[in-house]
């Protein structure tokens, strides 16, 4: 009774610091969890998220100096998620000189929403969810009334394989452990109590390596001995602390959704997916309470396609730019360019900022630096699928979503089918006269043709019960360009991070930090908020009195007791004058 009461005591702690009550669930917060729950007295996370864009920037310190002056003209290349989101906050921060050239003639990058005949359903053709670690995102999706639209949990059905429906993810979850990797669970109580002690014990992994956490990119080079903890794969991170319950939820978390299989993806890159926020979100789910809205996983209603498209708006951009060169001297940046009249620019900056694609974005550089050359040349790409499929097929394909095989990478292997509609509107009634579209998502060989894919993927679908087929789009992303586990042990992202301005030009967009469009802002925010403040300094009149004494006696404009009477008494009058408008506005 003791233990239980303690437990109940946590779990109503838990609650009320998250502004929610727990859901009444005696199969699970039955029990003795309490010992399970210690890591989630660890570092708050993400504090820059609750401050405004809109703040201004810290004063300058002594002898700090700031990358950028409001002043400067900036030039981004690229106007997808990374160059519309980094316009965005140096538009907050009152930099208003800032030119995007984009290659496409549209904003968003892979971040497109599509609408198929009169239908009213957004389907997400790139990113597409919004969770536990988008805070950053659902603040500017806020100010540009983007709805995020939370899933019904306790609705939600997946299956993975040939398995039965399974339920929800939790179920998913339970069925896995006890069927791959031999646990013996025999309730949910049980299952609840595995996975917590599973979780308290990564979270307080992930402070140990990535430090506060307070920026998603660990921005402090790691000393030798957190190095030598990210010299492993994820997989490898999670089975030698002693967190392989967590496996199956990152199956759905991370490799389902694109961001690489965990026997090869690099520690760095799942912690950084895999951030106390979402741990924060995977407990609440697993002790059945009510998800906080800024942690729960949802979809944008307007589709992120249409939130890119409403942060567009106002912001100078040129599109169906081809740009032909790009040069940096000391002073300016130059780039030429084409722009969508087929007429020849040359355009002259004093920064830079690149969010297109590394190395493939060097070859537009009259002048690469060793240190730029030795980095990017290194970073390796995938490929990603993501098809919108319309299809008519018996009841054997779950609602949400159906899961394939995750534990090893198999080119062209459907991992993923994905249904947008029963996402955003639950309750909508089918169509029984129209085919359902479903997202399919898959990473691919590159040097498979479209057709020779078209037809790999068409028959795994057929295999899965699907009656007719027909692909309404395809598109084929080079997808998370990534050090390798060796080259983060020896430090590369750190030595990007100390790059920075180097040569008036800032490294942003997904090949700096992660994928996720959460990263990406994130790395964003951090380069400016640690790389700029603001120079105008609050002057103190007492020392510029003293100055301008010393100097007057060196000067020939009268005596330097007359000079000082006349500051006396202007800095007399200044305070009066200040003392007076307090009395007013009091």
């Amino acid at each position: 009774m003791k233990f239980q009461f303690l437990f109940l005591a946590l779990t109503i702690s838990l609650a009320s610091a998250a502004n929610v009550q727990p859901e009444d669930s005696p199969s699970i917060m039955e029990g003795d969890h309490a010992a399970h729950l210690k890591g989630w007295t660890d570092p708050s996370i993400q504090t820059h998220c609750d401050i405004p864009f809109d703040t201004p920037l810290e004063t300058c310190a002594a002898e700090q100096t700031s990358a950028f002056s409001p002043e400067d003209e900036i030039a981004i290349v690229g106007a997808g998620v990374s160059g519309l989101t980094m316009a965005y906050l140096l538009k907050k921060k009152g930099f208003n000189n800032v030119h995007l050239l984009e290659k496409k003639a549209y904003p968003g990058g892979y971040a497109q929403t599509v609408y198929y005949g009169d239908s009213s359903i957004p389907h997400e053709r790139g990113t597409c969810y919004t969770l536990g670690r988008y805070e950053c995102l659902l603040q500017m999706a806020n100010e540009f009334f983007v709805t995020p639209v939370r899933f019904p949990k306790d609705k939600s059905e997946a299956r993975y394989g040939d398995s039965q429906s399974l339920g929800n993810v939790n179920s998913f979850w339970f069925w896995y452990l006890n069927n791959n990797l031999g646990f013996k669970l025999t309730s949910l109580q049980e299952f609840a109590g595995v996975v917590l002690a599973a979780l308290g014990k990564y979270r307080g992994l992930y402070f140990e390596i990535m430090g506060d956490g307070e920026y998603l990119f660990p921005a402090t080079r790691p000393t030798p001995e957190k190095m030598a903890l990210l010299n492993v794969t994820m997989l490898e991170l999670l089975t030698d602390n002693d967190c392989t319950a967590l496996i199956p939820y990152l199956y759905v978390g991370q490799t389902y959704q694109g961001y690489g299989f965990l026997d090869s993806i690099p520690a760095l890159y799942g912690l950084m997916w895999f951030s106390p926020s979402m741990v924060d979100q995977v407990r609440a789910n697993v002790m059945q309470q009510a998800t906080p809205p800024g942690i729960s996983a949802s979809m944008l209603k307007e589709g992120y396609g249409g939130l890119m498209r409403r942060v567009a708006k106002g912001m100078n951009i040129s599109f169906n730019v081809d740009i032909t060169q790009i040069r940096r001297d000391d002073d300016k940046v130059y780039i030429d360019y084409t722009d969508e009249q087929n007429a020849e620019n040359r355009a002259s900056y004093d920064h830079l900022i690149v969010t297109t694609r590394m190395p493939a974005t060097l070859d537009m550089f009259a002048n690469v630096y060793p240190e730029e050359k030795a980095l990017f040349e290194k970073l390796q790409a995938r490929e990603l699928t993501m098809a919108h499929v319309a299809m008519n097929f018996s009841n054997k394909i779950p609602i949400m979503y159906q899961f394939e095989g995750a534990d090893t990478w198999e080119p062209n292997k459907v991992s993923m089918i994905r249904n947008d509609q029963k996402m955003l509107f639950y309750d909508l009634e089918y169509n029984p006269d129209e085919p359902d579209i479903r997202a399919v998502l898959t990473e691919t060989d590159p040097s498979t043709s479209n057709v020779d894919l078209e037809a790999i993927l068409t028959q795994h679908l057929a295999d899965e019960g699907v009656e007719s087929s027909e692909f309404l789009s395809m598109d084929r992303y080079e997808y998370h360009s990534a050090f390798t586990t060796e080259e983060i042990a020896l430090g590369l992202p750190w030595d990007l991070r100390d790059l920075q301005g180097k040569y008036r030009t800032w490294y942003a967009g997904s090949y700096a930090s992660f994928e996720s469009v959460a990263d990406v802002m994130d790395y964003n925010m951090q380069l400016i908020q640690t790389e700029l403040c603001n120079t105008n300094t609050i002057v103190d009149l007492d020392e510029e009195l003293e100055s301008c004494i010393e100097s007057c006696e060196m000067g020939t404009g009268g005596t330097a007791e007359n000079m000082a009477a006349s500051l006396t008494e202007i800095h007399s009058s200044v305070i009066v004058l200040l003392a007076t408008v307090s009395l007013i506005l009091w």
